[in-house]
């Protein structure tokens, strides 16, 4: 058979195999059997099997079987009715008729059979084929993973090989990230006019991110107009707008989360199991190689510890005005990141007027446990309230069997805890603590890298309270100046007040600011001015607090000032229905 002849052959047998033509079917079946039925006292009744074998040809042997049965049945009431002449064939229904007609049957059933192979044989070298494909390019895919180099090129190979895989239109790579819970471009194929490097996810997008990578199964979309959620993931604002299909991959194991894969096609597709059974392996086996050469980066890490320390205590110096929260955060942040046992970390600072330590920064805990920040513990109670009273860190291998542990919850979820007090000087401040699911966890070197950070803590929170309080006294001052600037230039009381209200809240960023008068007949306090919108609404209705009422009418009978953290704690605190937030 010459090249020419072979490659007729080929797409003749591809065409069959997956019938293409499988919409004209039926319509040239039906006009067969009128054809048939037409020309029927003209040709011979076994002419039926030209409609019967097509049947078998189109519809395999259960279309054989039907078509050749139902031409028979045609046949035999033809030929009753006497619409056959007898002059062209003679009929011995007995023999003649039986026998012809299940030759009629026997040879449609054979092309039935024959057609039926020729598909089974298509689709097992399509499956071998496309097993071969996965293959390839899978190792290659691994292969150009393990080798490293540079991050952007192995991932933009990586998505150029998925692409290709399935013979995709567009595809782009999103990294997950576990501490900001949202997704990020890494790579696409289809070049923007604006490069994007963060996507705009709702809630519902996230969760669905976060439930594919749980789940570790891949999505197939076969219309993302009817999934806007989707329909987004998988654009990323990127890829054209003509996109129809698309498949999202997941990179996940069960402790290891990496990103998403999308692949865009711009017209409709189908896939059957086997198919996604290949794309979820191809998914695992660069999961695993995405997984190692992370885990090789992480080695390297720790070799950069004694360095990442001494930035830590440069950047706390030179970020003192960030804020106090902010420091704390990124003091914890960087004891779960020095010390690979530490999946979680704790800052608890000294509330030296209750006794009591809080937690004021976390890090590696979920929405959950939030309500850890609310559990104090007073000075010698618990292993923080211990190692801050002593003065001396504490390394809990079993936190179980520690006679003064303390738990948070019912059922604590870690076993190992290192806690290292926080002090400028004698003065305590606070502890800082991390903790393992682990046992034993956590080595001397750890204590070591962790006291460091506690002296580089209370170093960067009394600069950060000192900043605060000169901060908060140059207000003092500016408030006071600018009042009494007014007092000097002003005539108009009630002008006066007014701007004093307002420059309060203003300047000290209160939630709210008022001032009363005392109402000379019966010591009522009037409401002269109030700041915002809630102000003007009062004063309007023209509020006031009967005389000893609340805490304004406490602080006019006594002549004393008063101060709480807590209204909720002071008995004869009375809460005005317009300001529920106080």
């Amino acid at each position: 058979m010459d090249e020419y002849s072979s490659f007729t052959y080929s797409n003749f047998m591809q065409a069959v195999g997956e019938r293409r033509l499988q919409r004209f079917y039926f319509p040239i079946l039906i006009g067969l059997f009128f054809f048939y039925l037409g020309t029927f006292i003209w040709l011979t009744p076994m002419a039926a099997a030209i409609p019967g074998i097509i049947g078998g040809w189109f519809y395999h042997r259960r279309g054989a079987l039907i078509t050749s049965g139902f031409v028979t049945g045609i046949n035999l009431i033809l030929i009753r009715l006497g619409l056959y002449g007898t002059g062209h064939f003679s009929l011995n229904l007995a023999a003649s008729f039986l026998v012809g007609h299940l030759l009629i049957v026997g040879t449609a059933l054979a092309v039935g059979y024959f057609r039926e192979e020729i598909e089974r044989q298509h689709r097992i070298d399509k499956r071998v084929q496309a097993r071969e494909r996965h293959l390839i390019l899978i190792n290659m895919a691994t292969k150009e993973i393990l080798e490293g180099g540079d991050l952007d090129n192995i991932y933009y190979n990586l998505i150029t090989r998925l692409t290709n895989l399935v013979t995709a239109d567009h595809g782009c790579l999103l990294v997950w990230d576990d501490k900001l819970q949202n997704i990020s471009l890494t790579v696409t194929t289809y070049q923007a006019d604006q490069p994007q490097s963060s996507l705009p996810l709702h809630s519902e997008e996230i969760a669905i991110i976060r439930s594919l990578l749980e789940d570790r199964h891949i999505v197939f979309i076969d219309n993302t107009e009817q999934s806007m959620q989707y329909a987004k993931i998988c654009t990323f604002n990127t890829i054209r707008e003509s996109t129809r299909a698309a498949i999202l991959i997941p990179l996940a194991t069960h402790d290891f989360r990496f990103g998403v894969v999308a692949l865009a096609f711009v017209t409709p597709l189908s896939l059957d199991r086997e198919e996604i059974s290949y794309i979820e392996l191809t998914s695992q086996q660069i999961t695993l190689a995405l997984r190692s050469i992370q885990q090789e980066q992480q080695i390297e890490k720790q070799l950069q510890v004694d360095q990442a320390l001494l930035s830590i205590g440069r950047a706390l110096g030179e970020n003192e005005h960030i804020g106090t929260g902010k420091v704390l955060q990124l003091i914890v942040d960087a004891a779960r990141e020095l010390m690979p046992h530490a999946e979680k970390s704790v800052i608890h600072l000294l509330d030296e007027e209750a006794q009591t330590l809080f937690a004021h920064a976390v890090s590696g805990f979920e929405e959950h446990e939030d309500a850890f920040r609310r559990i104090g513990m007073r000075l010698g109670e618990g292993i923080a309230g211990q190692a801050i009273s002593d003065g001396v860190s504490i390394n809990i291998g079993d936190i179980l069997k520690h006679p003064g542990f303390i738990p948070a919850t019912a059922n604590p979820n870690y076993r190992s805890l290192l806690v290292v007090p926080v002090q400028s000087g004698m003065k305590p401040i606070g502890t800082i603590s991390i903790q393992s699911t682990q046992y034993n966890a956590f080595k001397e070197r750890d204590a070591e890298i962790l006291k460091a950070l506690s002296i580089q803590a209370a170093v960067a929170i009394e600069n950060t309270r000192l900043f605060e309080t000169t901060q908060q006294q140059l207000k003092e001052v500016n408030i006071l100046y600018q009042i009494s600037r007014a007092l000097a230039i002003s005539i108009d009381a009630e002008q006066l007040i007014h701007d004093t209200t307002e420059l309060l809240q203003l300047n000290f960023e209160y939630y709210y600011a008022q001032v009363f008068l005392i109402e000379p007949d019966t010591h009522n306090l009037i409401l002269k001015h109030g700041s915002g919108e809630i102000g003007k609404k009062l004063v309007q209705n023209g509020h006031y607090l009967p005389a000893g009422e609340g805490v304004v009418g406490h602080v006019a009978a006594t002549g004393l000032p008063f101060v709480t953290n807590n209204v909720d704690d002071v008995v004869f605190f009375k809460r005005n229905p317009l300001l529920q937030e106080t």
